[in-house]
């Protein structure tokens, strides 16, 4: 947390949290298996962007939507590990039950802040929670290696023995969800929340004769109520449960946080 996240927080008794701008999720795992005896169409990944690496005749990995707010590679981190000299590895495997042979492969999920906020879990001890369910969306939807079983939807091929074994992954013991990427809108900006408003409060001021601002206001607020009564439009009873459900629904649009009562921050 920087100093003016720390002074906010003491000025206004409220904690201030670190937000994630980007997270990399990853795993380590043995296998001799030849990745090139896949064809590209059983890759099936959200991003257009996928590149093969070599070096001389031998495949060293792959990448998909390299440059994107989301992500991946999958790559033989034991070559890698050579070549940066991170022999530290080697010792962190064998404890793990690596037989000091058998080939070592990455598979990474890279995700910028955009993606993040989509899932909702910008505070790390949220994603720390909900990491499971955000590894089942990046290996089970975002990208997936299938069998060409000879169906037209490559949706119903099934998943390739290995990328069922690391669909199974678990980082902790916790059970979320799964998680869902939300599409999230920019919220508008404040000169046209109230350029737009006002445009709409005058009007309903030069309609009904009114020049006082706050009559106008506390009028308007008592005609949309008897207007929601009488009419029960879209199945709401009263303006206030209109104003509820479209203020839920927008914050979820906004990606914005749920405000508490005063109550509720008093306990």
């Amino acid at each position: 947390m920087g100093l003016s996240d720390s002074l906010v927080a003491e000025l206004v008794g409220k904690p201030c949290f670190p937000r994630i701008s980007r997270v990399d999720i990853c795993v380590d795992f043995a296998c001799d298996i030849d990745w090139s005896f896949f064809k590209d169409n059983q890759w099936c990944c959200r991003s257009g962007r996928k590149a093969i690496y070599h070096d001389r005749d031998k495949l060293t990995g792959f990448t998909f939507g390299a440059g994107g707010e989301f992500s991946a590679r999958l790559y033989d981190k034991t070559e890698e590990t050579k070549n940066s000299k991170k022999d530290f590895f080697n010792d962190v495997w064998r404890e793990s039950g690596w037989d000091s042979e058998t080939t070592i492969w990455r598979l990474e999920f890279q995700l910028r802040q955009a993606p993040v906020k989509e899932f909702g879990l910008l505070e790390p001890n949220e994603f720390m929670d909900n990491i499971n369910a955000v590894w089942e969306y990046a290996a089970g939807k975002w990208l997936n290696l299938r069998y060409d079983n000879g169906d037209k939807n490559r949706s119903r091929w099934p998943l390739a023995l290995v990328w069922e074994d690391l669909l199974s992954v678990r980082f902790n013991l916790k059970n979320p969800p799964p998680a869902k990427r939300l599409s999230v809108e920019s919220v508008p900006n404040r000169e046209w929340l109230i350029i737009y408003n006002l445009g709409g409060l005058t009007s309903y001021m030069a309609a009904n004769g009114i020049d006082d601002i706050e009559h106008a206001f506390n009028r308007f607020m008592a005609d949309a109520d008897e207007f929601f009564k009488e009419t029960r439009r879209q199945d709401f009873s009263s303006a206030l449960d209109y104003i509820d459900a479209k203020l839920e629904e927008k914050r979820t649009r906004f990606c914005m946080p749920r405000k508490h009562s005063k109550e509720q921050g008093d306990e």
